[in-house]
């Protein structure tokens, strides 16, 4: 089953840099519990059927999986000397993953948008919310191989799509004053 598409108009896959006047990209984002869905052939080919059947005469139908971009967050958080290090780490992750997952983040929870930047504050603003962080400082954003995102944010392709990477978040514990 489909747990999301998205129209990409005058957008041609093979061709992503020049506006194609006439075609129409659809992103087809399977629900499966894998944290990289990819759609099938087989899966792509029924919904173009589908969907060629119903279209303009003049229109270009594509159908075609999501581009994936790894995003792994890089930051440095402080706490109260008293707090377990170890286990802020661990959540600190794993509310990175849950924001950064495919179909059950985003800034809705709803599964992150195809095409949609990774915004630098929105990292901070998670992190932020967890209990035992007093404040975030010294957030980076590395988009897959790329060394680092561009004005802070992380960039995202018209039929792109993210995933979370190895996160490196670093505890500074503060002692009391």
């Amino acid at each position: 089953t489909i747990a999301r598409a998205l129209a990409i108009a005058d957008f041609h896959p093979l061709h992503p840099g020049i506006a194609a006047h006439g075609a129409v990209t659809v992103v087809v984002v399977p629900s499966c519990p894998d944290g990289r869905p990819e759609p099938s052939d087989e899966l792509c080919a029924e919904v173009a059927r589908y969907l060629c059947r119903r279209r303009p005469v003049a229109t270009e139908i594509h159908v075609v999986g999501p581009c994936y971009k790894q995003i792994t967050v890089m930051a440095r958080v402080h706490a109260p000397g008293a707090v377990n290090s170890t286990r802020l780490v661990q959540d600190a992750v794993a509310a990175l993953e849950a924001f950064l997952h495919p179909l059950r983040g985003g800034p809705q929870g709803t599964g992150w948008p195809v095409g949609r930047p990774v915004y630098r504050t929105e990292v901070m603003a998670v992190l932020s919310a967890l209990p035992e962080v007093t404040y975030v400082e010294d957030v980076r954003l590395q988009v897959s191989t790329e060394d680092a995102a561009r004005c802070g944010n992380a960039e995202i392709c018209p039929r792109g799509l993210v995933t979370s990477g190895a996160h490196q978040i670093t505890i500074a514990q503060e002692t009391g004053r």
